[in-house]
């Protein structure tokens, strides 16, 4: 069976083997050894190489390229002396394997958990707030601009101090009303696009 596994693990597992070569210089190898087989790693994920093959490969005499360092010939070295005494391999492939699953697994149920929150209204979704937010600032600046005139015109027919003070005190109150029922309106609208957003 292929065992296929990242460059950072692939330099790891050579290490292991006696044949220590950095990750730079391993890139650089197999451009220029096509008989190591390689596949992408999907969306976000690096690619993989086929270990059996490049061991093959860095094995022989033909395969230690320009950009390899210098190494044993595995062939001849047999297994590490960790192994030959019975002692498990530090870099232990499965291990690495269940590790990674677990933390693919950790990572999911967090997302999953922030995506129930959100649906049941803990959380808010940032672009549903920002067109919020957004649309109450509309408002407020409509509400300004309609109201800025007969106010003026409230002010300068006002008798005294306090009755112009009485106007700005109801054009205050008219503008923070307009404010708190744009949010309220468009809480309301953005029910449904935030549970869309959850799934």
């Amino acid at each position: 069976m292929t065992e296929w596994v990242s460059q950072s693990d692939a330099v790891k597992l050579l290490k292991a083997l006696g044949d220590p070569i950095s990750q730079p210089a391993l890139s650089q190898y197999l451009k220029g050894h096509g008989e190591v087989p390689t596949q992408p790693g999907g969306a976000g994920r690096p690619t993989l190489i086929d270990f059996d093959a490049l061991k093959r490969s860095r094995a022989t005499r033909n395969g230690r390229g320009p950009s390899s360092a210098p190494l044993l010939d595995l062939a001849e070295a047999g297994p590490p002396a960790n192994a030959r005494r019975g002692e498990k391999e530090p870099s232990d492939l499965g291990a690495r394997k269940a590790r990674a699953d677990t933390e693919r697994a950790e990572f999911d149920a967090r997302r999953a958990r922030i995506l129930a929150e959100e649906a049941e209204g803990a959380l808010i979704n940032r672009d549903v707030a920002v067109a919020a937010f957004m649309a109450a600032g509309v408002a407020l600046i409509r509400a300004l601009e309609e109201g800025r005139r007969t106010v003026i015109e409230d002010i300068r027919a006002a008798a005294d101090t306090r009755a112009a003070d009485l106007v700005m005190r109801k054009y205050e109150t008219s503008i923070r009303t307009g404010f708190a029922q744009a949010l309220t309106e468009f809480a309301e609208t953005a029910t449904a696009p935030v549970a869309v957003a959850a799934e």
